[in-house]
C-alpha cells in the first residue's frame, strides 16, 4: 500500500458509478449506491488509505481525516455493513477519529485481530503510531497507554504496514529516514524484546530501502518497498524476508522497469509472494513475483489506458494463484479514478475480469484515488480510497465493490440448531452450538473442524466437534461449539458468519440469522 505524507497532504481519493451488471469487475449494485459508498467525517478532508474485512462481512477504512484550514490530521477510522451503510455500533454513527496529540496523527494501515480487536497504524507526530480498538470503536486501555502506542526510530519515521502474527504480536513496518524499520509489539503494546534490538529492527541496504508492506507467513516476515525514493530516484523492487526474531534473511531486487517500487505484497497458498506498485516512475502498474527463497518467477507492466499514468497501490492473491490489483488512474487531465486489474496465476490479465482484465470506476469527483483491496468470500472485492473536488471542497473516504468469481464455497450453517429463533443472549456465560451442515453440493464431514473461526472466536470450546445429523435429513453434519464472550457478537446484529478450510485446503464461508438479546 502506497502510503507517503505526499498522499497525507490531501492527495484524495475517489469512483464514480457504472451501470450495475451481472459481471466479474461490475460494480455491485447491492452496495451503496450502484457499487459506491462515500463518508465524510463532518465537513474534514477525510481520505481512506486501508481497508480490512471483518468475519462477519463488516467493512472496516482507515485513513486520515483533517480539519479544513488548518493542519490537524487525525487517525480516521469508519465501519460498514456489508451492505455498504455505516454501522451505526461502532464508534460515533460509524465513524472514529483518534489523536495522538499534537498536529499529525495519520493511519495509513488497518488489521483485524482474531479477538475482532482493531490495529490501526501510521504516523504520529514523526513517530510509528499504533492505536488499537474494541470491536465498537472504542480505544482499548490493555494496549500501550489508553490505546495508543508510538515509537520513535531517531529521526522521521512513519508506519506504513501493519500484519498481526498467529501468536497476537503485531509486526509494523515503514520508512525512516533513508533506511527501513520494524517494529514488533506484544499483545499489550509494549515492544517485543525477542526481536531485533529491544524490538526494533533497521534496515540500511541495499540502496536506501523503503518498506510499504508487511505480510507474516510460517514464522517468516516479508516487507515489500524500494531501493531508493520513487519515482524520483532509480529505484527497483524490493523484497526482503526476516526471521522471527528479526534478522534477515534475504533481500531481492526486480527492475521491473524505469523507477519501480512496491507498495504492496501477498502471499500465496504455494509461499510465492506477489508484488504490486509503480513503474516507469509511475507510468504503468509494476507487477512481480518471487519464488519463497526470493528468486523471480515473472515481472511485468500494465498501462491501464494508453499514455495514463498508474499506480498499484493494493492486492490480494487468491488461494489458485490468480490476484486483483488496485490503484489508480489518471483517466483524463486533471482527474483521476480507481483502478482495479485481476490477473492469472501466469501474470496476464484475466479476460474474464471487466474489460480485457480491467475496471474503472469514479465518484464524481475529479479526484479519485484507490490505495488498498479486500477479497469477500464470494468474490467480490472491496476497494478503499478518497475521493475529492478541491474546487467545492469535497474530500470523503471512498470505497467500491466490483463483482468477482467466488473464492470460497459457500456452505449452509446453523446457529443453535435446537433454537429456531437463533436467539444469542450476549450477557450469559456458556457456549454457542454451530452446525456445518452437510447438502447436496458439501459434505460437511471434508472440513477440518480445527480450522473453523465463528465470527471472531477461533478456539471450539470442549473439543466436543462431532458429525451428527441436527437436522433429521439422515445426513451427517459437522456441530462445532464457540464461547459467547469470544464471538463479538455485538447487540443488534442479525448475522454471524463462519470461515474455515476443508480437509483439501479449499476455504469455506457461511452465515445465518441470529437474534441477539
Amino acid at each position: 500500500m502506497r502510503k507517503t505524507l505526499l498522499i497525507l497532504a490531501f492527495v484524495l481519493v475517489a469512483a464514480l458509478p457504472a451501470s450495475a451488471q451481472a459481471a466479474a469487475g461490475d460494480l455491485d449494485p447491492s452496495f451503496g449506491s450502484g457499487g459506491l459508498v462515500t463518508t465524510d467525517f463532518g465537513g474534514r478532508g477525510d481520505f481512506g488509505l486501508a481497508v480490512a474485512l471483518q468475519p462477519d462481512g463488516k467493512i472496516v477504512t482507515a485513513g486520515n481525516s483533517s480539519a479544513l484550514g488548518v493542519f490537524s490530521v487525525a487517525f480516521a477510522l469508519s465501519r460498514h455493513n456489508a451492505d455498504g451503510t455505516l454501522d451505526t455500533s461502532f464508534g460515533s454513527g460509524g465513524t472514529v477519529l483518534t489523536s495522538f496529540g499534537g498536529n499529525l496523527s495519520a493511519a495509513s494501515d488497518v488489521a483485524i485481530q482474531q479477538d475482532g480487536k482493531i490495529v490501526a497504524v501510521g504516523i504520529a507526530n514523526g513517530d510509528f503510531g499504533v492505536a488499537r480498538y474494541n470491536a465498537d470503536g472504542s480505544l482499548d486501555p490493555s494496549f500501550g497507554s489508553g490505546g495508543l502506542v508510538t515509537t520513535d526510530f531517531g529521526g522521521f519515521d512513519q508506519a506504513n504496514g501493519v500484519a498481526i502474527q498467529p501468536d497476537g504480536k503485531i509486526i509494523v513496518v515503514g520508512p525512516l529516514s533513508g533506511s527501513l524499520g520494524i517494529s514488533r509489539y506484544n499483545p499489550d503494546g509494549s515492544l517485543d524484546a525477542s526481536f531485533g534490538s529491544g524490538g526494533k529492527v533497521i534496515t540500511t541496504a541495499p540502496g536506501s530501502p523503503s518498506g510499504f508492506d508487511v505480510a507474516v507467513r510460517d514464522a517468516k516476515i516479508f516487507v515489500g518497498g524500494g531501493t531508493s525514493f520513487f519515482p524520483f530516484g532509480a529505484s527497483d523492487f524490493l523484497l526482503l524476508r526476516y526471521s522471527t526474531d528479526g534478522t534477515l534473511d534475504w533481500s531481492a531486487t526486480a527492475d521491473v522497469g524505469g523507477s519501480d517500487t512496491i507498495f504492496a505484497i501477498g502471499v500465496g497458498a504455494d509461499g510465492k509472494i506477489t508484488a504490486a506498485g509503480g513503474a516507469n516512475s509511475g507510468a504503468d502498474f509494476g507487477i512481480a513475483r518471487f519464488n519463497p527463497d526470493g528468486s523471480l518467477v515473472w515481472a511485468t507492466t500494465t498501462d491501464f489506458t494508453p499514455g495514463s499514468n498508474d499506480t498499484a497501490n493494493g492486492l490480494v492473491v487468491q488461494s489458485n494463484g490468480s490476484f486483483t490489483v488496485a490503484g489508480t488512474t489518471n483517466s483524463a487531465p486533471g482527474s483521476t479514478a480507481f483502478a482495479v486489474a485481476r490477473y492469472t496465476a501466469a501474470g496476464a490479465l484475466d479476460a474474464t475480469f471487466g474489460s480485457g482484465g480491467k475496471a474503472s470506476a469514479t465518484f464524481g469527483n475529479p479526484i479519485n484515488n484507490a490505495f488498498d483491496i479486500a477479497a469477500q468470500p464470494d468474490g467480490k472485492v472491496v476497494v478503499a480510497g478518497g475521493t475529492g473536488d478541491f474546487s467545492r471542497g469535497v474530500t470523503d473516504f471512498a470505497l467500491a465493490r466490483f463483482l468477482g468469481n467466488p473464492t470460497a464455497i459457500e456452505v449452509s450453517i446453523d446457529v443453535k440448531p435446537d433454537d429456531a429463533e437463533n436467539v444469542i443472549p450476549l450477557q450469559a456465560s456458556g457456549v454457542i452450538p454451530v452446525a456445518i451442515l452437510t447438502t447436496n453440493a458439501f459434505n460437511a464431514a471434508s472440513v477440518d473442524a480445527a480450522s473453523v473461526c465463528f465470527a471472531h472466536d477461533c478456539t471450539e470450546r470442549h473439543l466436543s466437534g462431532h458429525l451428527e445429523d441436527v437436522n433429521g435429513d439422515g445426513r451427517p453434519d459437522l456441530l462445532l461449539h464457540y464461547d459467547t464472550q469470544e464471538t463479538g457478537i455485538a447487540p443488534g446484529d442479525t448475522q454471524a458468519c463462519l470461515t474455515g478450510k476443508t480437509t483439501a485446503g479449499v476455504a469455506i464461508h457461511g452465515c445465518d440469522r441470529i437474534v441477539t438479546k
